[in-house]
């Protein structure tokens, strides 16, 4: 909704015709570029920085596995482990 009323506010700014338009014209083009900007940045950008270091981290743990376990990884997958053990998946058979 806020993007709503952000967008509306900027296309009257670009459209503003009358005494003092060609001074609001600049902000108007500074706010529309701003909104591109950041629209790029978190839906691009931010995704694609977040991909890579996802893989980055797995490659990494994957080279070096004892390194990279904390004592806490090592508790919950020891923990799920004995989950698993005590609670078999029933046969649907």
């Amino acid at each position: 909704m806020l993007m709503g009323i952000v967008t509306k506010n900027t296309i009257m700014l670009v459209d503003f015709v009358g005494a003092g338009g060609e001074l609001r014209t600049p902000i108007a083009i500074a706010v529309i570029g701003g909104l591109l900007a950041s629209t790029l940045l978190s839906l691009l950008f931010i995704p694609a920085v977040y991909t890579i270091a996802d893989d980055a981290s797995q490659v990494v743990s994957s080279l070096f596995p004892a390194c990279c376990a904390t004592k806490f990884t090592r508790r919950l997958q020891g923990r799920h482990q004995a989950w698993i053990q005590h609670h078999p998946i029933p046969n649907t058979n």
